[in-house]
């Protein structure tokens, strides 16, 4: 009579990903709807809509906020965009070479 064995379940590091893909989805499932009615019950009580952000969307707002709040950086800012404007840019090679680096830039075909 042949011996019939079970088959080895495949390891965890190769479910993880599926589990993963899985699990994000059950969560847009789940969260949406809480979202959603989070939204229409702040815009109800009159404090206006609520806005959902990603964490990279919200780190770079909090950059920026940061950034107008600082008087010294908004000044370089000030004074970068009317340089700009008045053409006293410089490129890679220009700066390297002003500051005796050499003139080739790594990234050049050569």
């Amino acid at each position: 009579m042949p011996v019939v064995t079970e088959p080895k379940p495949p390891p965890v590091r190769e479910l993880l990903p599926s589990l993963w893909a899985w699990f994000g989805r059950l969560l847009v499932r789940t969260l949406t709807p809480v979202v959603e009615e989070a939204i229409v019950a702040a815009m109800r009580r009159g404090a206006g809509p609520l806005i959902a952000l990603s964490p990279e969307e919200y780190e770079a707002y909090r950059e920026t906020l940061e950034v107008l709040a600082d008087e010294g950086a908004m000044e370089d800012l000030r004074v970068s965009a009317e340089d700009e404007r008045a053409g006293r840019l410089y490129d890679y090679d220009e700066v390297r070479a002003e500051l005796g680096l050499g003139e080739a830039h790594p990234h050049a075909a050569g």
